[in-house]
């Protein structure tokens, strides 16, 4: 299996590195400096770029049978009111190219992380969470996952959107699969968790062309 793992030198993008490797995959990187993805084996290959340009999400997607997006939009802080430092549409932006690359390629499976509380999944939340969306930076953020998952949804493609709860650094523990808030999601998961998922939802295709929101 080879993969091209978009988001790779974020928190979630390196355990995805990581997990990928460890099941003897071949392994692609797109990041905006190699010199500075301090992430070296045999069976990684760095491209710079950024997924927001075509051409490079064209070149970083040669030969592979996957693509897995752990993309974010990042915020000077954890502090949900500080000011974005990724372009409003970094996620859809990057998610069209995929897409867009995809009809020229045979991609057997894109797997494209988004959040809880997207989409349908609003009512599911608890309400303190809907005022932080609604009225931090956290809420621009969440439009540009609801634009990524109908990019993602309107292609002729094999995908998955994964919806993690609220993420931590916990070790990983087994994942709670839910659709349509059944059964009732847990708040959080710990990223290792969601890494491996999402590795083993390519390796299994599992959840074709569905829509899963994940915790623990």
């Amino acid at each position: 299996m080879k993969v091209l793992i978009l988001g790779a030198s974020g928190r979630t993008g390196k355990l995805v590195v990581a997990e990928a490797l460890a099941q003897g995959w071949e392994v692609k990187a797109l990041v905006r400096e190699v010199k500075s993805f301090d992430f070296n084996h045999s069976n990684l290959v760095k491209v710079e770029g950024t997924p927001f340009a075509y051409a490079d999400v064209k070149k970083a997607c040669e030969s592979c049978d996957v693509v897995i997006s752990a993309l974010n939009i990042s915020r000077a802080s954890e502090n949900p009111w500080s000011k974005l430092v990724s372009p409003e549409n970094l996620l859809s932006k990057s998610m069209q190219n995929v897409v867009d690359v995809a009809k020229h390629i045979p991609l057997k499976k894109l797997i494209s992380v988004s959040a809880w509380g997207v989409g349908d999944s609003r009512a599911e939340i608890p309400w303190w969470f809907k005022l932080m969306i609604r009225f931090s930076k956290i809420g621009p953020v969440y439009e540009d996952h609801d634009r990524q998952e109908r990019v993602v949804q309107n292609a002729d493609i094999n995908f998955t959107i994964v919806r993690p709860v609220g993420l931590n650094d916990k070790e990983a523990r087994p994942v709670k699969v839910s659709q349509n808030a059944s059964p009732k999601p847990g708040l959080f998961i710990s990223r290792k968790s969601l890494a491996k998922y999402l590795v083993q939802c390519a390796s299994d295709d599992l959840h074709a062309r569905e829509i899963i929101t994940i915790s623990e």
